[in-house]
């Protein structure tokens, strides 16, 4: 089957409106993170990530956080 122009030029507007619309996305999340780390000077997702480094596997499922 060959690819008409009407479908090339719909095809290339769905392509053009996913990629604005991934944008931004990327540009909330940055605004949200920028926001976050203005408003109490920390950085949860690095806080998180640390976290969960700590997260320490006991007896029966229980975890133990070593605080540092």
């Amino acid at each position: 089957m060959s690819i008409t122009r009407s479908m090339f030029k719909k095809s290339q507007k769905e392509q053009q409106q996913k990629q604005t619309q991934q944008k931004q996305t990327q540009q909330k999340q940055q605004t949200l993170n920028n926001i976050v780390i203005a408003t109490h000077g920390i950085d949860f997702i690095d806080a998180s990530i640390e976290w969960r480094k700590n997260k320490v596997k006991k007896e029966s499922c229980v975890f133990e956080y070593i605080s540092i």
